[in-house]
Order: structure tokens, then sequence, then C-alpha cells
């Protein structure tokens, strides 16, 4: 019977063991947030996480749509932004894994800096 608790627990923890790092899981390059930029970083994020609801003729978006610069920006500075992205329940993108960090990141300061048209 110990045997049988002892492979028990080693086979737990063994699965409990994992390495999550998201952004060297899917490969992703380290975040750099010296230099954020709208015209790169920002729409490149938009435009892989959030355009299929809220660009364009999405209508799965709630009416929110971040493709016009004066909405996002206007979301951005309200606090909707990165509460959208950070959040424990309904964070957003809606149904798809969550922002890496990286990402996060430089939205952040993306937003810190005034959400500059950049």
């Amino acid at each position: 019977m110990k045997k049988l608790m002892f492979l028990f627990f080693l086979v737990v923890f063994i699965f409990s063991c994992r390495y999550d790092n998201e952004e060297e899981m899917l490969g992703m390059a380290a975040c750099d947030t010296s230099n954020v930029r709208y015209s790169v970083e920002i729409i490149s994020i938009l435009q892989s996480r959030c355009f299929e609801c809220h660009g364009g003729t999405a209508t799965n978006g709630g009416g929110l749509q971040l493709e016009q610069y004066a909405v996002l920006k206007l979301t951005a500075q309200n606090g909707l932004l990165v509460d959208a992205i950070t959040r424990q329940v309904n964070q957003m993108p809606k149904g798809r894994m969550a922002l890496t960090a990286g990402q996060i990141a430089q939205i952040r300061t993306w937003v810190r800096n005034g959400a500059p048209n950049n």
C-alpha cells in the first residue's frame, strides 16, 4: 500500500511540473518596451489579437471598432483597454489565449505614454 501511495504522489508530482513561459513556448521574441510605437508594435498586436472581433466589419465585438485610432485612443485613455486585457473575468480576447506578458507590457507602456499615433 505504501508503494502504491508513493507511486501515486510521484506521478502527481511529475505531471504538475511544467514550464509555462508563453513567450518562449510560442517562440516569441523578448518583449521590448523601450520604444513602443502605435504603427509597429501596437497595431501588430491589435491585428493579430483584437481585430477579428473589434475591427472592420466584425459585428461580435459589441460595436467597439479598435481599427479607428480615435476610438482606440479614447478606449486606452479611459482605462478600458488595459482593463479588458488584464482582468481575470471576461478577459480579452474572449475565448482565446490571453495576450502574453510582453504584449500587455507594450500596450501599458504605449497607454502610459499618452497613446500617441506614432
